[in-house]
Order: C-alpha cells, then structure tokens, then sequence
C-alpha cells in the first residue's frame, strides 16, 4: 500500500462498514451538549484551535474504537475521549503554540489526585488554569460511570502521566532544539497521540473484555500509537514550522540529517521558511515517515497478535482510516 501524502482524497476512502465517509462531512458532526458546552467556552478563553478540529476527533475516534465496547456505551466513551482531547489539546498548545512553561506547570498536575495546581502563581494565566480543571472534571467525572472504572483507572493514570511527559519533551525540544533527536519523538512525542489512554477509556467501557488479553492489546498499541504520531507529523509539521514548533519528527529528522540547522529554524523570515519547508519537501521526507507507518501496518496485518474478546484487526484497520483523516484534513487542522 502507497499513500500519496500531498495530492489525496477522503471522497475515495471508506469506513469499517465500507461507507464512504467525504472529509466534508465533518463540518456537519454533530457533537455532545456537554462537549459543545466546553467548546464555546475554549473559544471565549483560549481560541488557539478552530473548532473544526473538535468535529474532526469526534468523527475519527469512531473508527479506532474497541470493539468489545458495547454499543450501549459507544456513545459515552466517544464523549469521554473528546473530551480528554480538548484537554491534551490545550496542554499541547500551550506548550508547542505559546511556550508557556509556568502555566504548563501548573496546569500539568491537575489530572493527579497528588498533586495541586497553584493557578494564581506570578507567571500563570489563571483563567487557562482554572478552565484546564473544568475540562478535567468534566471527564473524571463522567469517566467514574464506566463500569470498570476501578479495574483500570491505574492503568489510565500511569498512561495519561506518558501524554503530559510528552508534552513536556515537546516544550524542551522547542527551547533546545539542538538536544533533539528522533530516538527522543519515538520514544516519548509518540504519547502525545494518546492512544495507551484512549484504549484504557474503553476498556473501562467492555464488560466482556477478557482481561488476560490485555498484554496482547497493548502490544498492538505500540505500533498503533506511533503510526497515529507519524499520520500527525507528516500533515502538521508545515504549519508548526511558521509558528516557530520544532517537535515535529518530520523537523527533528530533517535536523539530524543537516537538511536544515538550528539557526535557519529560529528565523523569522517568513520567505526562508517557505524554503526551509521545500528543502525538507524535496528530501523526501514526508516519505521516510510514510514507509515507517507501512512497515508497522504490514506487521501488524501479519496476524502476529490475536485476541477472542477484541477484534485486533479491525482496531488495526481502525488506525488506517486515522490516517486517512490526517491526510485528507491537511491544512484544516
């Protein structure tokens, strides 16, 4: 299989059920009340994010779903993870978008039952802060309903904690660009997909799911986790290069490769960015990445991990269609 990254189209791609599923579409998604309520008020104290991309998780999500959820709680645990999407989401900007680092700091704890955000320290933009704990709330919540909460809330915590890690490679990558290797967005930017702790979310939603499997599950989610990281790398490093965001793997091989340096990266010429992002387009890059994915989608297809109370494959072809959405949603996001 040989995806073009540049010149693609959702309108010829299909769904688990075979339907095709136009990129269009998503502009029509429909979203919880309780994750529209929190999405108007992002946009009153945030704004980093159009709200497109909001839909846009709702509707992916869908496609890499367990399938030992039932459909009784299908609709909670989509709800559950778009919300602790937002809440990434804000955390990630605030550290890649604006290098906010005090405010990070504070903001990073507020899923920790041990530790305790301090949002009207010198530094913090308290109103982040404080909105960062009423998504957080939103989530947990809701999140303690599930009917396996308890068996797994552990497991989600240890996970989570490997996001905000991630995170925080990130904003130290931002400010050394120079340390940055692609060992480092391996093993810890590729977290920052979060899919160890959206599989924990619906784990905490099956009943039947057979938890001597578990080792099994989560072994497909190491690939499936980095092949989320590539699909996000290979359609967002263009635009994190004008905002002045290195932690692109995309940026962080081109580095190591000497296709571009440090010094060209921290300019502020718009023109040389524009070369710096056809010097990188025209070293293939986009490409290396690509045969990665494939290389993970072809063991995984290989039918080396099997289950009987999840449906590997189709959580497999699940992650497929998360890049089809990447690719076909380039630049909207």
């Amino acid at each position: 299989m040989t995806l073009n990254t540049r010149n693609y189209t959702l309108k010829e791609s299909r769904g688990a059920d075979g339907s095709k599923i136009p990129i269009e579409e998503i502009d029509d998604v429909v979203l919880p009340e309780s994750l529209t309520e929190l999405v108007e008020t992002y946009e009153a104290v945030v704004q980093t994010r159009d709200s497109y991309i909001w839909r846009w998780f709702y509707s992916v999500s869908q496609q890499f779903q367990l399938s030992c959820v039932p459909s009784s709680n299908h609709e909670h645990a989509l709800e559950q993870k778009s919300i602790l999407t937002m809440f990434v989401t804000m955390l990630d900007d605030l550290a890649e978008h604006d290098g906010d680092r005090q405010t990070f700091q504070e903001a990073r704890k507020i899923p920790f039952p041990s530790e305790h955000p301090v949002s009207d320290r010198d530094g913090v933009d308290t109103a982040f802060v404080e909105f960062a704990q009423q998504v957080w709330e939103a989530f947990e919540t809701r999140l303690q309903t599930a009917p396996r909460y308890e068996e797994f809330v552990e497991l989600f915590r240890f996970d989570f904690r490997q996001v905000i890690n991630a995170i925080d490679y990130s904003l130290v990558t931002n400010e050394h660009p120079d340390a940055s290797t692609l060992g480092g967005c391996e093993q810890y930017d590729a977290h920052n997909m979060v899919v160890f702790s959206y599989v924990d979310v619906d784990l905490m939603h099956s009943p039947s799911f057979e938890r001597d499997e578990l080792v099994e599950l989560r072994d497909v989610v190491w690939d499936a986790q980095m092949m989320a990281r590539i699909g996000n790398w290979v359609t967002t490093w263009e635009r994190e290069l004008e905002e002045g965001d290195f932690s692109s793997g995309v940026i962080v091989y081109a580095l190591q490769r000497d296709i571009v340096t440090v010094d060209e990266l921290r300019s502020d010429d718009v023109d040389e960015k524009a070369e710096l992002a056809e010097r990188i387009r025209d070293h293939q890059v986009e490409e290396y990445f690509m045969t990665e994915w494939e290389t993970r989608y072809s063991s995984l297809k290989s039918g080396r991990v099997t289950a009987s109370s999840v449906d590997i494959d189709a959580f497999v072809e699940g992650m497929k269609m998360v890049l089809t959405y990447h690719l076909a949603s380039r630049g909207k996001k």
